[in-house]
């Protein structure tokens, strides 16, 4: 199922999410948990005066339950609901990877770097070493690829990413390290041309 957006205008702004914490973001971001579930921030314009927010609120609704209907069971819940500053905030909370990609419509994989490959990723993309958060260096696939306890969030989306780990290695292209564990990304207007992004972790 693909998930319409919400509203049309790009994601800025704050957030508060992810259960019993808090994390302040900047941009949508998706936050891979270790038990294999996703947490999605979101933050988008809602500035203008035809904007209704009820209105939204009963659509974003409707999406989150047809899609429970569809795959027979609730694997998506929103928290977190509110307009304020000319922004709305939500939170979407997904069972799994596969539940975010099935929702919303984009491609992402997250295991060991051998499902990976199993799954039929390449790997055929130039990596960027990671050292305490910071990009160090250069590595190819060969060198990604060596260590078999490696982990890898893989996902084709304009989103910044945490994963939970230390981050190795990251693909170089629209993508940078801004924390040990954070990804952050070039957003592109049209997601089927972002980039497919391999995050490497520990």
């Amino acid at each position: 199922m693909k998930r319409p957006v919400i509203i049309t205008a790009a994601a800025v702004g704050m957030l508060v999410f992810q259960g019993c914490g808090s994390l302040k973001v900047d941009s949508n971001t998706i936050s891979l948990q270790k038990n294999g579930r996703i947490t999605e921030a979101l933050v988008e314009d809602f500035s203008q005066d035809y904007y209704d927010e009820e209105e939204l609120r009963s659509y974003i609704d409707s999406q989150v339950d047809a899609f429970s209907a569809e795959e027979g069971r609730g694997q998506v819940k929103t928290s977190g609901y509110k307009v304020e500053d000319g922004k709305v905030h939500l939170n979407v909370r997904y069972e799994d990877a596969d539940t975010y990609g099935a929702f919303n419509g984009v491609e992402i994989f997250c295991g060991t770097v051998v499902q990976a490959q199993a799954e039929g990723y390449k790997f055929d993309t130039d990596f960027v070493t990671v050292e305490d958060g910071k990009a160090n260096g250069t590595a190819d696939a060969q060198t990604v690829l060596g260590d078999d306890e490696l982990k890898a969030l893989i996902v084709r989306e304009n989103t910044d990413i945490i994963v939970p780990g230390t981050i190795q290695y990251v693909s170089a292209e629209g993508t940078q390290v801004t924390a040990k564990d954070t990804v952050t990304m070039e957003k592109k207007s049209d997601t089927s041309v972002a980039p497919l992004v391999y995050v490497i972790y520990k």
